[in-house]
């Protein structure tokens, strides 16, 4: 069977409340979670992202779609906003956030006891060869710096996708963006792309008798694109 992919555009709200290095993030379906989270500027593993804030609350306001009800993990978490979302929602029963950069694992790990909810970590390459941890739905946000990353995490996709697992990237457009669909529609994968104001817009399949059988997995991943004024 075909592998779909879903590309969604749409802007990430500000944020609420604006502290030092402590930020209080409103997600869930009607905003009504405030999520606390720790973040330092100094450092791109560490500082908040805006797509981040974005794919957080989509995916709390929608959660129950993503069928997560196990493990969720996170790629290059970052800040670990994500994973905070969907463990402080109950999205899935264990989240995974990870990362190459150990003082991205650690902050999370301070904002996880902020928020009372438990995130595990984990050291991971998006572009090494060590294999994914099992999960029932794999996300990442703003990964897309560098042509090796799209290529890496077009290869993550896709082995995500072969394990069964749904998969949701965030991006507001950075350089590997273009790489990471190339990378995909060379493997023959098919996407649909859509943007937050209208839902399915294109669809982009290599194989025509393949997108009969596919539909079902129209939502395996997500690329949520943010403007870059939600980043300032």
């Amino acid at each position: 069977m075909g592998k779909t992919f879903l590309l969604l555009f749409a802007r990430a709200a500000s944020l609420e409340i604006w502290n030092g290095m402590h930020r209080s993030i409103a997600i869930g379906r009607d905003h009504e979670i405030n999520l606390h989270l720790l973040q330092i500027d100094g450092s791109y593993a560490t500082r908040l992202w805006g797509s981040s804030i974005g794919l957080a609350r989509w995916l709390t306001e929608d959660f129950e779609v993503l069928n997560a009800t196990e493990v969720a993990l996170e790629l290059g978490s970052g800040s670990g906003l994500v994973s905070l979302a969907l463990a402080k929602v109950g999205a899935a029963q264990k989240v995974v956030a990870t990362d190459i950069d150990s003082s991205s694992l650690a902050l999370i790990q301070q904002s996880s006891f902020l928020n009372h909810v438990q995130v595990s970590t984990e050291l991971l390459n998006i572009c090494g060869a060590e294999p994914l941890p099992s999960a029932d739905i794999v996300v990442a946000s703003d990964v897309l710096y560098t042509e090796s990353l799209a290529e890496g995490l077009a290869a993550r996709c896709i082995e995500a996708l072969d394990a069964g697992s749904q998969v949701v990237i965030g991006d507001p457009g950075r350089p590997g963006r273009r790489t990471l669909i190339e990378a995909l529609m060379a493997a023959g994968e098919g996407f649909i792309s859509c943007s937050g104001e209208r839902r399915f817009v294109d669809w982009f399949e290599p194989n025509a008798e393949r997108r009969r059988t596919s539909m079902s997995r129209s939502e395996r991943l997500l690329l949520l694109h943010v403007d870059a004024r939600s980043e300032e």
